[in-house]
């Protein structure tokens, strides 16, 4: 038997607006029954006729299938998974999915188009974050599934280009985002997990204090990227020894450790060209303060090294106000570094005291 118009049943209460767009429910019976064909199965035949951009013309009309029918490893790998509190996999209606992934894509444009640090974390172009719609957030194929009384929706974000979203990405947007679903939920997925780190390595961390962090929030891709961009912020047209001679420092050089019970913080830096430890105090030198950070804006404060703390000498600056001192630091500590210079050389006694050569 042929399938007729009589075989396809549409659901008029699910026709919604998203966007530019307009979202229906289909259902595709076997012809001539009252036999529904399994969605996956109807999912596969349109995709089987749509073109390269991913639409096809059905009674010109522009149609776009909602969900992909099947995902490769990378993609499945860098899903997320969300815990619906309370909610049967039976609940989970049509509007509730086109809402969710309305809200998603929205809230990733948002977060990526905050700063251009954002945005190259997330590997877009501007060009590519106005392409990202609801589209874009595709569900894994059978989710949600029933876990218990809740059920748990997976979900991963198809990029302009062809990319997947990394998980971890994923998840600092989603915890970032309030909102996004209307069901109580929580993230279903652990905590990334610390890196096992050498004894040279151990040694080498530095400790990060984070203000503003919630209990959800996944912090180490936010430390590991604003490290990496402040530390090649630093090192830009500088000769400094932690700076590398060739490329740049990425989020894959910073190691984070995250105290499991405390939430304490540290970093090591690897440099990128050999993997080997960059000196704490070094690093220090390098970033220590306070600034906020790229991702999540968060406050993030790097302690001076504590033999600086040690060696610190105090400097009475008269008739001046503390207000000003950002206009007079970098004279300041060129000027302190003439004098020390010119102190140093007077003499073989003044090398050796200042343990040059």
């Amino acid at each position: 038997d042929q399938f007729s118009q009589n075989d396809v049943i549409v659901d008029g209460s699910s026709v919604m607006d998203v966007g530019d767009n307009t979202v229906l429910g289909v259902v595709v019976s076997q012809p001539g029954t009252d036999t529904p064909v399994e969605g996956n199965v109807v999912e596969d035949a349109l995709h089987q006729t749509i073109q390269e951009d991913g639409q096809t013309q059905i009674s010109n009309i522009t149609l776009g299938v909602v969900n992909v029918p099947t995902v490769s490893g990378n993609q499945r790998d860098n899903a997320i998974s969300v815990r619906l509190t309370g909610i049967q996999p039976s609940e989970w209606t049509l509007q509730q999915d086109i809402s969710f992934r309305n809200n998603m894509s929205e809230a990733i444009v948002q977060f990526c188009n905050q700063s251009d640090a954002r945005l190259a974390s997330c590997g877009l172009t501007r060009d590519q974050l106005n392409d990202i719609d609801f589209l874009n957030i595709q569900i894994l194929p059978n989710s949600p599934t029933q876990d218990g009384e809740d059920s748990i929706l997976s979900f991963f974000v198809y990029l302009p280009g062809g990319a997947t979203m990394s998980s971890d990405l994923l998840n600092t947007i989603y915890t970032s985002s309030p909102n996004v679903i209307s069901q109580p939920s929580v993230l279903n997925t652990t905590m990334s997990q610390n890196p096992v780190l050498t004894a040279d390595q151990t040694v080498n961390l530095v400790q990060l204090t984070v203000n503003g962090l919630y209990p959800t929030q996944d912090v180490r891709l936010d430390v590991e990227t604003t490290i990496a961009n402040r530390l090649n912020a630093y090192c830009h047209n500088s000769g400094a020894v932690i700076c590398p001679t060739n490329g740049t420092f990425t989020k894959v050089d910073v190691l984070v450790q995250i105290g499991p019970a405390t939430g304490s913080v540290s970093f090591v830096v690897l440099d990128p060209q050999i993997g080997s430890s960059v000196p704490a105090n070094g690093v220090q030198n390098a970033i220590s303060g306070e600034f906020i950070s790229d991702l999540l804006g968060l406050a993030f404060t790097v302690p001076v090294p504590q033999e600086n703390i040690d060696n610190a000498i105090n400097v009475v600056l008269k008739d001046f106000q503390a207000d000003q001192w950002s206009l007079r630091d970098e004279l300041f500590r060129g000027n302190m570094a003439e004098e020390i210079k010119a102190f140093c050389i007077m003499s073989t006694y003044h090398r050796d005291i200042c343990n040059i050569s």
